[in-house]
């Protein structure tokens, strides 16, 4: 892959927007990628050491025929709305990706309202630190992907205000991808859904997205304690969009087969392994469910299921909140629970394991 290299000094440096045009604040920089280069890569010196300014609106903006953008080795600050933006509602076929590693997230000045918001893009994260607790919404808010999906490694959420890393696809705004994936491995999720946001509730949500696989491993979420609303870990569903634009088919989740509303699952294979779940009150730590039960036949939505298959093997799952699966295709298949293996790593990073996580197989 042929990058164009940026590379930004030590200490404070501006932000710029790379091949998008609109307006993000007066005598602001803009840069054109040459078209005989696939894409942009940002070198900083590193987190801490290279800190990029707000910009107005973002702090990065990147038009649709950017390519691939990589950034490394910085400490972004969030602007007015975005830290980043990339892709535009409705362009598809943009073939986007980002990709970030060794990169910080953290506030500035002014109180945005998404850490990243992208559309028809995937996502590469590799070592990535985010604390943005007093922002509006979510850390990262896909509207779709654009070839392969999502792979998160190393992702450290240690606050965000609403949901860490959330994939809604409607069919207005986003094209579907066959075949596209979620890998999370390795990360970890503290403090989501703070004070400061009314947005989201789940640590990783996943609505209407019709991906083909999730798979989540290695990774530690640590609901907080004594909450009823700050301990949803996962929650897949099909999206609360149906129910506003039912008259608009356009509005509608995908289902794994790309038809928008579709009686498909709106999601294939979930695979969760070797994680830790601590959670409060009476919310999920993870659940599958539709989002407008009772509503199919004033709609006209065919009941479909939410995932085709559950696999959660060699889990620990602790607190009062509890597992909560439905419509799933296939009968979920839960192993190895609260071993004492499982028990005895998750003590030791500091999990109260007191109280196992009651396991529900609700039916439709």
């Amino acid at each position: 892959m042929y990058l164009y290299e940026i590379e930004l000094d030590e200490g404070a440096v501006e932000s710029f927007d790379v091949n998008y045009d609109s307006w993000n604040g007066s005598g602001r920089r803009k840069i054109t990628v040459p078209p005989e280069y696939d894409g942009v890569h940002i070198i900083g010196k590193g987190r801490g050491k290279t800190i990029v300014q707000p910009g107005y609106d973002a702090t990065f903006m990147f038009g649709t025929d950017v390519g691939h953008v990589k950034i490394s080795g910085c400490t972004l600050l969030t602007s007015r709305r975005y830290t980043i933006k990339i892709g535009e509602s409705g362009e598809f076929n943009s073939k986007l990706t980002l990709d970030l590693h060794k990169v910080a997230f953290i506030e500035g000045q002014h109180r945005a309202s998404w850490g990243i918001s992208s559309t028809n893009a995937d996502m590469h994260f590799i070592d990535v630190d985010v604390d943005l607790p007093g922002i509006r919404e979510h850390f990262l808010y896909a509207h779709g992907v654009s070839k392969y999906g999502i792979y998160w490694k190393r992702v450290d959420i240690q606050g965000v205000a609403a949901e860490a890393l959330k994939v809604c696809t409607r069919a207005f705004e986003a094209e579907f991808v066959a075949g596209a994936q979620l890998i999370v491995e390795q990360c970890q999720f503290r403090n989501w859904f703070t004070p400061s946001s009314q947005r989201g509730g789940v640590a990783i949500a996943l609505q209407g997205c019709g991906l083909s696989g999730v798979w989540i491993k290695r990774t530690l979420f640590w609901g907080a304690p004594g909450s009823n609303t700050r301990s949803h870990c996962i929650g897949i569903s099909d999206g609360l969009s149906t129910i506003r634009n039912a008259a608009n088919n356009q509005q509608r989740y995908y289902d794994i087969n790309g038809v928008p509303g579709g009686p498909g699952a709106t999601c294939g294979t979930v695979d969760i392994t070797d994680c830790g779940f601590m959670g409060y009150g009476t919310r999920n730590l993870v659940s599958t469910q539709t989002l407008f039960p009772g509503y199919e036949d004033e709609l006209g939505i065919p009941y479909h299921p939410i995932v085709t298959s559950f696999r959660m093997k060699n889990c620990g799952a602790y607190g009062t909140a509890g597992i909560n699966l439905k419509h799933v295709e296939t009968a979920p298949v839960i192993s190895g629970m609260n071993n004492p293996r499982t028990e005895v790593f998750l003590e030791s990073v500091g999990f109260d394991t007191s109280v196992s996580s009651p396991v529900r197989f609700l039916t439709v």
